[in-house]
């Protein structure tokens, strides 16, 4: 996911500078004029200010400053972001309250989720007519799939009750285990987690 981000990141602000290209929109939207009120210009394309929420370690945030060099970005907790913060912001990387997003967002163009779900921000009203909203489907397919089957599996051999008795110094068993041998198995979804 970080590599695509910055990539993006990096597109973007060249099309500005080029003044070849714009940022991605919403089909059939169209693009806001450049005298509208939003995000100050510097150089004939918009400055950019990104707000990154995503969890990074000190070499990942490192790229994301090095892709984009001279433009302000401001790395974040999601929980600790308020309608202040997103002000003037024009890339939201990130998880924010709706509420924030919706009160300090107006300058907003991009809002990247790093769920895969982004259904939140949808409703009219939460982002900017014409901003873009992406998210970050088909990250987690195989890893959500795995955890479940290990839960799954955890469960049905009890393994948190032989956790707890252990912890406890309680030595006995805990009733039979169960098996998927011959099992039916509903899935609910065959999206990309439902059908890794």
């Amino acid at each position: 996911m970080a590599n695509y981000t910055i990539s993006a990141v990096s597109r973007r602000k060249e099309a500005f500078r080029s003044g070849t290209g714009a940022a991605p929109r919403n089909p059939g939207t169209a693009p806001p004029s450049q005298t509208s009120a939003g995000p100050a210009e510097q150089g004939g394309f918009p400055t950019e200010k990104i707000i990154n929420a995503l969890v990074l370690s000190p070499e990942q945030k490192e790229a994301f400053l090095a892709a984009a060099p001279g433009v302000e970005q401001v790395f974040l907790r999601d929980s600790g972001i308020t309608a202040a913060d997103l002000e003037g912001a024009t890339v939201l990387l990130g998880n924010p309250s709706v509420a924030a997003v919706r009160e300090g967002g107006t300058s907003l163009r991009w809002m990247h989720t790093r769920s895969a779900g982004a259904d939140q921000y949808m409703p009219e009203g939460v982002l900017p007519a014409g901003a873009v909203l992406s998210s970050s489907v088909g990250a987690y397919g195989i890893s959500v799939s795995e955890h479940m089957f290990a839960m799954l599996m955890a469960l049905m051999k009890r393994l948190p009750d032989y956790r707890d008795n252990q912890n406890a110094e309680i030595w006995k068993r805990t009733g039979t285990a169960k098996t998927l041998r011959g099992a039916k198995v509903l899935i609910g979804g065959a999206g990309d987690i439902g059908s890794s």
